[in-house]
């Protein structure tokens, strides 16, 4: 059974190895609908610092549906882009030793883009159904999530298959992805106010385009958060599967 701090170590020794590369892929393939996504969100917003486009913007849903849409769109398209670079990428890694090419790594995400997305569809409404009846299910759904990606990559199974096979290899370990992406998101919270607290004293007259590109890089740093969650279930994803090969062999053996 590996240990969370053991995890993160080989979590920390990949990122030191592959971190620089894994964040600039991310940037290429989900770096642009995020943006898009952040622009369109600071469309209705005054003064655009103000990232809130419902709360604070004050207009209603209604009069704004295809905003809306656009919004979820994009936010939906970089968020899938980013969590199948940074599990294809990974997932390469640990089984060839090596970073894959450009050409491979956009073979790898077109090939199981479609997969992917039916994946996070399905997860994102059992999830929020779980943290409606119980908190403990929805979570333990979206640290599955975490591992289900790799196990659709690397076995060539189907949405459902993956889904379910994730929901058992993470029996036991579902404490561990949720634990890092409490660390992802304190320290995504640390960078991102220190970035908003740079860009309030920012100086007139380019104050509020400063308050525009704040928006879609506090939204990059977030979705490259997730991907970096994404990575480190991978590793667990194949740490599992190894220890799960040994003790499969070891009972043959005895």
């Amino acid at each position: 059974m590996i240990r969370f701090p053991d995890l993160l170590s080989i979590f920390m020794v990949y990122i030191s190895d592959h971190g620089f590369a894994l964040i600039g892929y991310m940037l290429k393939y989900a770096g642009i609908p995020i943006c898009i996504a952040s622009f369109l969100g600071s469309i209705p917003a005054s003064p655009l610092k103000v990232p809130s486009i419902i709360t604070l913007a004050q207009f209603t849903i209604d009069d704004h549906i295809w905003l809306i849409a656009g919004i979820a769109f994009f936010t939906f398209l970089g968020l899938m882009l980013a969590i199948s670079t940074a599990s294809s990428f990974t997932l390469h890694c640990l089984i060839h030793g090596e970073k894959p090419d450009d050409a491979k790594l956009r073979e790898l995400i077109q090939s199981s883009f479609v997969s992917i997305s039916t994946i996070g569809f399905l997860v994102l409404f059992t999830s929020t159904i779980g943290i409606i009846l119980c908190v403990a299910p929805g979570i333990y759904i979206m640290s599955a999530s975490t591992v289900m990606i790799p196990i659709l990559l690397h076995e060539r199974c189907s949405p459902l298959k993956a889904m379910q096979s994730g929901i058992q290899l993470i029996r036991n370990h579902a404490l561990k992805p949720f634990a890092f992406s409490l660390f992802i998101f304190i320290v995504a919270s640390l960078c991102i106010t220190a970035i908003e607290y740079v860009m309030d004293l920012a100086i007139i007259p380019i104050h509020e385009q400063l308050g525009r590109i704040s928006l879609m890089v506090t939204s990059c740093l977030r979705m490259l958060g997730i991907g970096m969650i994404f990575a480190l279930g991978t590793i667990l994803y194949i740490e599992l599967t190894r220890n799960k090969a040994m003790s499969h062999g070891n009972a043959l053996n005895n």
